[in-house]
């Protein structure tokens, strides 16, 4: 009796331990924020801007603000949980794993503000590897997107056929109907995460960069959570005249 004990213990904890392992492994990748929503205000959803890391215990958090020198925040999911404690030991948070369906990935945040995030995997199919500062800086492309990709209201995203310059440290931007003056607004930079090469902007949802026999395009996430391509087709401009006349507006 004693030892079928023993082997019904060991067999918990072993069901028990690969319990874990699989709440712990089912959250691993690497995911776009896709959209928040505060005090379960849906109407309100705000586009997501950075990007998670997540693997072997740790969560690497990329945003336009953190791109060198990010250090991972430990995490263990106890299934109730996802405790994410800084190496400093301040500001810790802890989210509840809400759901993990497919290409999302859902989490609760409590406390005075209750705040849902919604994360969408990138899939491997988007790695890329290329020098894209060189292939975009000191460059003009006309901006397409869908029609039917949706944003929320604080995206400062181009529309359809404007014409965007991307500068060293800013993208102006032009829009096909009227100058908007956006010079030095927003700010961009790049980043290569696990194969996939990332570009983040602000006021701009998080971006993948791919390139093929098509030429260069943006893989990203609208606020309903669906993957839209941008294609940027590139044009010959005036780079002067294009710089004062949205300077002077």
């Amino acid at each position: 009796m004693k030892r079928l004990f023993i082997v019904v213990l060991i067999l918990f904890l072993l069901l028990g331990s690969a319990y874990l392992f699989f709440l712990n492994k089912r959250i691993e990748g690497v995911w776009i924020l896709n959209h928040t929503t505060d005090n379960n205000q849906f109407e309100f959803k705000s586009d997501g801007q950075g990007l998670w890391d997540i693997e072997n215990q740790k969560i690497y958090y990329y945003n336009l603000s953190s791109l060198e020198n990010v250090r991972g925040s430990n995490y263990f999911d106890f299934g109730v949980k996802l405790n994410l404690e800084s190496e400093e030991n301040v500001n810790n948070f802890s989210f509840k794993v809400n759901q993990v369906k497919g290409d999302s990935l859902v989490l609760n945040l409590t406390g005075s503000v209750q705040r849902e995030i919604v994360l969408k995997k990138i899939p491997d199919t988007l790695k890329n590897n290329s020098d894209w500062k060189e292939k975009l800086t000191r460059k003009a492309f006309e901006f397409r997107i869908p029609s039917e990709v949706k944003f929320s209201e604080f995206t400062k995203i181009p529309k359809s056929y404007d014409t965007i310059y991307f500068d060293s440290q800013f993208i102006m931007h032009k829009n096909q109907i009227q100058n908007i003056p956006n010079w030095e607004s927003p700010s961009w930079n790049l980043a290569k995460i696990k194969g996939l090469d990332v570009m983040f902007a602000h006021n701009w949802p998080t971006m993948i960069l791919t390139e093929n026999t098509d030429g260069i395009a943006f893989y990203g996430y609208d606020i309903n959570g669906k993957m839209f391509r941008c294609d940027l087709n590139e044009i010959k401009i005036n780079i002067e005249q294009f710089k004062n006349s949205i300077r002077s507006n």
